[in-house]
């Protein structure tokens, strides 16, 4: 399961976390609810003698409400989850509670005595002591002073108000502060148990861990989430190819990072396309594409200090192995598994691809067997996972990657006969702006990178930077480019800064799906022939940077994040049904009995 299914497990319960009105809204909200909610409580229970008393309870609400958050906005201003927005959403969902219970008891036969309507408001005020509770724990690393201050300064407020304006005898008072303590004694209790089991599933607890989900969906800060996802990391060593095409006056550098962007949004390596391009515009004035090299999830670097090394030893890799010839793009087909293969000299550069087969990340035991064979015979190799088709489901079978294989080698060694000629360079990079991260479409745009041979010969290697591509794009695109080169490679970057950013069958859109078709084959056609003109003779220099000491993901590290949200919700649904569920119906007795 490790990819995109683990990935939709553990989107699927964070994404729609914050979809709440704007500041501005809820308080007008606060303001219309307080005001219409109390007079036509007041309205059913004293007729229309009491409209000015409602109002006037009304307003005295709202400005209860309003007042508190204000009280309390100054202790988290260091929190980055608990803004002002968000403490006053806490006030919007309790006051669209707040006044269910009395109307439906001022509505039901026979329920009518004022002393029963009333006991609904302390039922309201029960609950919203409860959800206060659970925030303010969960979401907040404040002193227990300071929580509980939070959590009680808006109930004890509203008991007071209902105490003293609605009359309520001193006989009923223990009864409702009774109820309204045993409400968040449960919370507590719940809190405890849901945290105790928690550490079964999740060895660093899994309220901290649902803290550093928070963080990144709500606030796009990773820290937390890489801290807690670290606990699962394992320590490896990674590799990126680099090759420098370098002309006369400008030079592009094509970087194959066997390193997996992952695992969702800007957490890790997710980036890491985009920022290895940024890291060669800024350090070494040089434009950049990046390829997909073959890796899976258990690839996926884990913290930001991580990809920080990886991209300066990227960035400053050593490079050898100069070239002034390369030979024509050799393509082999063997049953739905498609090689190209370009050589450098000795350095042999493989593309893998599926046809119309939908596929996700090759597996990293083909780069190492074709790596294996090839350099038996004296090549270097480069493997390139072109990741350009998808639907829901994948279809990459064991067949495949041994037809694969062999394409790759029968390509190598077609290619090996052929003669190499000196060769001109052109690239260019077009960034559309109907597109961004939340249709597929990274920050790097589209690139095209295209070697014009001596004996006038064209090949385009063109990357998205997305994350897969639509089944059958790639053919369609292939037939615009083939009619303006001999040649054309389609592939994607494999970002995952597209990933986790909406509520999507598979979490993300690959490239093409919510773009128009159009456009794309308008913007290849354009990018192809750019490229073209800008051509320069050049030289190929090469290099293998080899970054130690790495935390990736590890094997099976995405299925344990996705079975930890999963079991971890169910086990939050299960706990806090069960325990607040006695304390609710226990409040309910005590209150109404």
């Amino acid at each position: 399961m490790e990819g995109k299914e683990s990935t939709g497990k553990i989107i699927e319960h964070y994404p729609l976390l914050f979809t709440y009105p704007s500041y501005h809204q809820m308080v007008l909200t606060i303001l219309l609810t307080s005001i219409l909610g109390s007079i036509a409580f007041f309205y059913l229970d004293q007729g229309l003698s009491s409209l000015k008393e409602g109002l006037f309870y009304g307003i005295l609400l709202f400005l209860l409400l309003v007042t508190t958050d204000y009280l309390i906005n100054p202790l988290f201003r260091n929190n980055e989850i608990l803004n002002p927005r968000r403490i006053t959403i806490l006030s919007y969902s309790g006051l669209l509670l707040y006044f269910i219970p009395s109307l439906v008891l001022e509505l039901v036969p026979n329920t009518t005595q004022s002393i029963t309507a009333y006991s609904g408001f302390f039922l309201s005020i029960s609950v919203i002591s409860a959800i206060r509770t659970l925030v303010f724990h969960v979401f907040t690393d404040e002193k227990p002073q300071t929580k509980w201050l939070a959590i009680l300064i808006q109930p004890a407020s509203l008991f007071l108000l209902n105490k003293f304006f609605l009359n309520i005898k001193a006989s009923l008072t223990p009864r409702y502060a009774l109820g309204i303590a045993l409400m968040v004694v449960g919370v507590e209790l719940s809190l405890w148990l849901f945290e105790k089991e928690g550490r079964k599933i999740w060895r660093g607890g899994l309220i901290s861990l649902f803290k550093g989900f928070l963080y990144a969906w709500a606030e796009d800060k990773y820290e937390k989430l890489e801290q807690e996802v670290s606990i699962i990391g394992e320590l490896v060593n990674l590799e990126c190819d680099v090759l420098n095409l370098k002309g006369q006056e400008n030079s592009t550098a094509f970087l194959i990072p066997y390193i997996h962007p992952g695992p969702f949004r800007k957490m890790g390596s997710s980036p890491l396309p985009e920022k290895l391009v940024a890291e060669y515009m800024e350090k070494k004035r040089s434009e950049a594409i990046v390829a997909h090299g073959i890796s899976t999830h258990e690839l996926d670097i884990i913290n930001h200090n991580d990809m920080k090394k990886v991209l300066e030893k990227v960035t400053n890799t050593a490079l050898s192995c100069t070239e002034n010839k390369c030979s024509q793009i050799i393509r082999k087909k063997i049953n739905n598994s498609i090689a190209t293969c370009q050589l450098f000299g000795k350095l042999a550069l493989i593309t893998l691809s599926l046809h119309q087969k939908s596929y996700d990340d090759l597996p990293s035991e083909l780069l190492q067997t074709i790596r294996g064979k090839a350099e038996m015979k004296g090549f270097t190799i480069i493997v390139i996972d072109s990741h350009n088709s998808i639907q829901l489901e994948n279809e990459l079978t064991p067949e495949d990657v041994e037809s694969l294989e062999e394409a790759a080698m029968e390509a190598l060694y077609e290619a090996a006969e052929k003669p190499q000629h000196s060769f001109k360079t052109g690239f260019s990079r077009i960034i559309p702006k109907e597109w961004d991260n939340n249709v597929g479409m990274g920050g790097s745009g589209i690139a095209a990178l295209t070697l014009i041979l001596q004996n006038g010969l064209k090949f385009t290697y063109i990357v998205f930077d997305g994350n897969n591509m639509k089944k059958g794009l790639k053919e369609k695109i292939h037939r615009v480019g083939a009619k303006i080169v001999d040649d054309l490679v389609v592939m994607t970057s494999d970002t995952h800064v597209v990933n986790a950013l909406g509520a999507t069958s598979r979490g993300y859109y690959p490239v093409g799906e919510k773009m128009n078709e159009d456009r794309i084959l308008f913007y290849v056609k354009e990018i192809i022939v750019s490229s073209i003109e800008k051509q320069e003779i050049s030289k190929l220099y090469y290099g293998r940077s080899e970054i130690p000491d790495v935390t990736v993901l590890g094997k099976g590290g995405l299925d344990k994040l996705a079975y930890t949200a999963e079991k971890g919700f169910a086990l939050f649904v299960e706990t806090f049904s069960l325990i607040t569920g006695i304390t609710l119906l226990s409040t309910i007795a005590i209150i109404f009995l």
